[in-house]
This record gives structure tokens, C-alpha cells and sequence, in this order.
């Protein structure tokens, strides 16, 4: 399995989708490599590690496990136009009919060849050609034997149950996983080991045994993740250790005196979910109101961030995941809690990603929403914050009056993508 190329940079935060639920973007035209199908080594199957990896560092991660003795089945980020390549022959994902004869190919059962079809053919093409390689994986240990035991999800991660690579295309979601798996259920069975290195990844642990009930162990992260060469490789190999054999326990401990070591949190079907947050809801409650006028600071301009990674709207944040991941949170706050998050996050990487990825992104709906009220097209790319709220709020005011088709297209893009 090859890992394909780096890709062009994604911003795939849900409020920034063209088209919702889920995220369109450009197509870029390098030539794909080869998918060739993989025979997996047949010692120590159970120690082997399937690595989904979003970024652009997936391959020196897998290398890393590799140097250790590891057999890894990596599956990278993807230059791809919605195809893929397997023995030589291209398959197109968006065509159902091409679909089906890779699934033949690989000698999916007939009796739920169909079914598969119809799954990859329900997701989205940026997620598409990851979950077909996940097929591919499985339906050739199905055939072949043996299936690993190990799975790694590398990645950008908020919440809302999605993955996605960083200056790279493509993205994964939780949801995806879990419709491929009830094709493949051994597959889904014989994984038990499972680190999701990406950041908040801890507020969705417990989605996962749901998905591969033989879970023993799981490794997530309740804050941020280090990076690939800031300590994330150091923590995969720390997780190999713990992992390798068969192992029906972990613990925490063993990130002791490493980066980011606070922000680890691991579970067992037996001990929970073990973190180093100790802090009640009550505790939690009171610490999100003392941040609130942190929050409307930076919503309303009047803040700036300058550190993506440290800022007191970050801490905010922080607050909000722990929250959203608290065992004895009420349902009733849960949403309210997930769109805080959306905004917060969003506010944190404004200056910095958000504002100048929106004015590339809609560039045509901002110069037609504009041009039809009669106003000048503003610089969201370099307005402040602040400004951009001014040059919306007017922009409100003048499509309230009007009621112009073209300003209707992009009001919903600057009310709730922006700002």
C-alpha cells in the first residue's frame, strides 16, 4: 500500500464547508501512484498496525513504527480525482458500476458485494478514496488472512466526529468507519488496540468499542497532540510497547515526562476512561462562565490572537472540550456545548486561516452578493475581525432592504461561515 503524495492545504472546520454537511473542494491533477493490493506479514498478525494517516507526516510516523519492528499498512493522504489504481488497472469511485468490479476484484463475497458498493458510493469524494483503501485492506485479509490488530487514526481533529489532514485533502469521519466496518465485521473484530493521535480526540473515545467491540485498549487525547516531530512519534512508540502482545491493559502513565504527556487519556473495558482531569462539571461550569467575557472579546474583535497555541481564548476552549467529554454532562447542554466549541475554534485560527481561506473560497459570491447591493466588495483578507463584523452588519442592513437573489446566495456564507 503506498502512501501517495502531500497534498494541496485543507481547512475542513464544518463551518467552512460549501456545501453542507460535508466539503468540496478543488481537484488537483497530479498523477496518482499505484495502489498495489498487500500481503500481510502472517507472524505476530495480531501486533500489526493498520495506520490511517491524514497528514502530510504520515509516512515518517509509519517509518518510525516500521524501525521498531513493526509491519505497518499505511494509508496516507491521497492527490487523487476520485479514482484509484490497484494491479495496474484505475477504478473510479464515483462510478458504481467501476466501483463494483474493483470489489470483484478483490474478491469481496458476492453476497454483500452490492452492499459495499452502495456504502463508499453514499460518502463524500474527499473521504471517499480513504475508505476505499480501508476496503481494499480488509477485503483482502478477508480472502487471504491474517487481519491486523492495531489501528492508528492520525490527523486534524475538533469534534464532531471528523478527521482531516493538515495542507493536505481529504477527511475522514467516524460515521464512514463505522458503515464500512458492518461489511467487514472480522476486520472490525479482530482490531484491539486503537490510538487516535489528534487533538480532543478523547471527547469520541467511547464511540470506537461501538465500532470494534474487541477494543482492549484505547489512546486519545483530551487536548492537544504533539506533532510528528515534537513528540508524536515519541508517543506511537510508547504505544507500540504498550500494545504489542497481548495486552488487555494501559496506562497514562507511560507518557510520564513527555511532551504533552498531561494531555493523554487512555481506556479499558475494565478500568474507563482514566485522564488527568479530575475536575467535577460543577468545577467545569464555573470555570466556562469566568471565560466568558474572554469569549465575547475575541467574537466581537476586540481580542487578537496571536499564539494559535497559547491564548486565553485556547484555555476557553480547553474548558469546552472537558465539558463535552464529561461523563455526567446532561444531553440537554451537549449541543449548545458543540456549537461553543465550532465558533471557539474558528475564532482562534481567524486571523491566521479562516478569514483568508473564506475570500479565496467565495471569492465569486462575495464580488456578486456585493455588486448587486451596490456596495464595494471589502478585503476580508485583511480586515480585522472587527472590521469584517462592520462590513457584514452593513451588508445586512443593505440585503434586509433589497431582498437581491445574489446577496441571499451569500448571506448564510458570511453570517455562519465567517463570522
Amino acid at each position: 500500500m503506498t502512501s501517495g503524495q502531500p497534498l494541496s492545504l485543507n481547512w475542513s472546520v464544518s463551518a467552512m464547508r460549501r456545501t453542507p454537511p460535508r466539503s468540496r473542494h478543488a481537484h488537483n491533477q497530479t498523477p496518482r501512484r499505484p495502489i498495489p493490493t498487500t500481503r500481510m506479514a502472517t507472524s505476530k498478525s495480531r501486533d500489526s498496525i493498520l495506520f490511517i494517516g491524514l497528514n502530510p507526516t504520515a509516512a515518517q510516523e509509519a517509518e518510525g513504527l516500521r524501525r521498531l519492528g513493526n509491519h505497518v499498512l499505511l494509508i496516507g493522504p491521497e492527490q487523487h480525482d476520485d479514482s484509484i489504481v490497484v494491479q495496474g488497472t484505475t477504478f473510479d469511485l464515483g462510478n458504481p458500476v467501476r466501483v463494483r468490479a474493483l470489489l470483484q476484484r478483490l474478491h469481496v463475497r458476492l453476497e454483500i458485494l452490492p452492499l459495499i458498493a452502495d456504502t463508499l458510493q453514499g460518502m463524500d469524494r474527499d473521504s471517499r478514496n480513504t475508505l476505499a483503501r480501508l476496503a481494499i485492506i480488509w477485503a483482502e485479509a478477508e480472502h487471504r488472512g491474517p487481519f491486523p490488530g492495531r489501528l492508528i487514526i492520525s490527523g486534524e481533529h475538533v469534534g464532531g466526529g471528523m478527521f482531516w489532514g493538515k495542507r493536505a485533502r481529504g477527511y475522514l469521519l467516524i460515521s464512514d468507519i463505522a458503515a464500512l466496518t458492518a461489511h467487514f465485521p472480522r476486520a472490525a473484530n479482530a482490531i484491539e488496540d486503537l490510538i487516535t493521535s489528534a487533538c480532543y480526540s478523547a471527547v469520541e473515545v467511547l464511540k470506537w468499542p461501538k465500532i470494534f467491540p474487541a477494543l482492549k485498549t484505547i489512546w486519545a487525547y483530551s487536548g492537544t497532540c504533539p506533532g510528528a516531530f515534537t513528540g508524536a512519534i515519541t508517543h506511537l512508540s510508547l504505544w507500540d510497547r504498550a500494545t504489542r502482545g497481548p495486552a488487555k491493559a494501559i496506562d497514562r502513565v507511560v507518557a510520564k515526562g513527555t511532551r504533552k504527556a498531561d494531555h493523554v487519556v487512555v481506556w479499558t473495558p475494565l478500568g474507563g476512561l482514566q485522564s488527568g482531569d479530575v475536575s467535577g462539571l460543577e468545577e467545569l461550569r464555573a470555570r466556562l462562565a469566568a471565560g466568558h467575557d474572554i469569549f465575547e472579546a475575541y467574537f466581537d474583535g476586540r481580542a487578537t490572537v496571536t499564539n494559535t497555541d497559547d491564548n486565553p481564548l485556547r484555555d476557553y476552549y480547553d474548558v469546552v472540550q472537558s465539558m463535552l467529554r464529561h461523563i455526567d454532562l446532561p444531553v440537554g447542554e451537549k449541543q449548545a456545548l458543540e456549537a461553543r466549541r465550532d465558533t471557539t475554534i474558528r475564532l482562534i485560527f481567524y486571523d491566521s486561516t479562516i478569514k483568508g481561506r473564506f475570500a479565496t473560497a467565495y471569492g465569486s459570491e462575495l464580488s456578486a452578493g456585493y455588486a448587486a447591493l451596490g456596495l464595494p466588495r471589502p478585503d476580508i483578507a485583511h480586515l480585522s475581525r472587527k472590521g469584517a463584523l462592520e462590513a457584514v452588519a452593513q451588508f445586512e442592513r443593505s440585503a434586509d432592504a433589497k431582498n437581491v437573489p445574489a446577496a441571499e446566495v451569500l448571506r448564510p456564507y458570511l453570517v455562519e461561515g465567517l463570522v
